[in-house]
């Protein structure tokens, strides 16, 4: 099944049914990064590039492109640098922190309190 995400930047994912594979805490910093490909790639009059993976590793987003511009990849790397400050399940910025035992993964206080029950 199709995430929103592929249907709102059909450019991006082409045909393909990519797995989104991060929490919805993280909707908005992929919706950003997404729009501000597209838009990169129209006012430069060049064709987007198609994402190959996005996943999240080390408790921080990760975003593959078949190729980036400079412009491309100071998106990415704010998108990414963003998501170690927005818990991955909620969307909050409040109170987020990096933690876990075998996995890291980025958390607001309440949700790591709330996958503990």
């Amino acid at each position: 099944m199709k995430s929103t995400i592929q249907f709102k930047f059909p450019e991006l994912f082409g045909a393909r049914n990519l797995g989104v594979n991060v929490g919805s805490g993280w909707d908005k910093i992929l919706d950003d990064l997404c729009q501000g490909i597209v838009t990169h790639c129209i006012d430069n009059d060049i064709t987007c590039p198609l994402i190959l993976q996005i996943k999240e590793k080390f408790a921080g987003l990760r975003f593959y492109l078949e190729y980036e511009t400079d412009e491309i990849s100071k998106l990415i790397r704010t998108a990414e640098a963003l998501s170690f400050k927005t818990c991955e399940s909620c969307g909050t910025t409040d109170d987020v922190e990096q933690r876990g035992n075998y996995w890291l993964v980025t958390r607001c206080s309440e949700c790591f309190t709330m996958e503990k029950k």
